[in-house]
């Protein structure tokens, strides 16, 4: 019986949503930096800020 899993030369990780939660967080909290040396929302760069931590 042939055995179902493949061995590769490699290793291969699980895959993870952190990259592209960090990816988002960092976009809320440079929009927000933008936004707060505006005047505009000082509650967006806090909370990108507060996604990032």
């Amino acid at each position: 019986m042939a055995d179902a899993h493949v061995d590769h030369d490699y290793h291969l990780v699980d895959p993870s949503p952190w990259p592209i939660m960090g990816a988002f967080s960092a976009f809320v909290l440079a929009a927000g930096f933008i936004m707060f040396m505006h005047d505009m929302g000082n509650w967006v760069f806090a909370l990108g800020g507060a996604m990032l931590i």
